[in-house]
């Protein structure tokens, strides 16, 4: 598959990370899903772009609340400093007073959203 341009939402950047910071309930969930990280780390780094963010070629609009309670707001700022550190082509707005869903900017969300694909599209 050949992309031009990616969107991340809330997304997860290291699910190592994600798995040792969340719930029993949520780590029995990631057990089913993906095993344990100490038994398939493999699966886990395969899921955890932090790690391959070296192989991202094309740009990326990320967006993330800061009061995201599934996904720490840290975990994407790291990826994020990585992304930098590796001088890749992203777009990153956090909204200090959003939650995982971003619910309260689905209007915002979804203009930022459509500008950036028609701009990545005619290039």
């Amino acid at each position: 598959m050949s992309l031009r341009a990616a969107v991340v939402m809330s997304g997860p950047t290291d699910l190592v990370d994600l798995y040792h910071k969340r719930t029993e309930i949520m780590k029995g969930i990631l057990d089913r899903l993906v095993g344990h990280p100490s038994k398939n780390a493999d699966e886990y780094i395969k899921r955890s772009p932090i790690e391959w963010a070296d192989d991202i070629n094309v740009p990326l609009l990320i967006f993330h609340g800061g009061k995201d309670e599934m996904v720490p707001s840290q975990q994407v700022r790291d990826f994020v400093r990585k992304l930098d550190e590796l001088n890749k082509d992203y777009r990153y707005v956090e909204y200090p007073d959003s939650d995982h869903s971003l619910r309260d900017k689905f209007d915002e969300v979804r203009t930022r959203i459509v500008d950036f694909f028609n701009e990545q599209l005619k290039q």
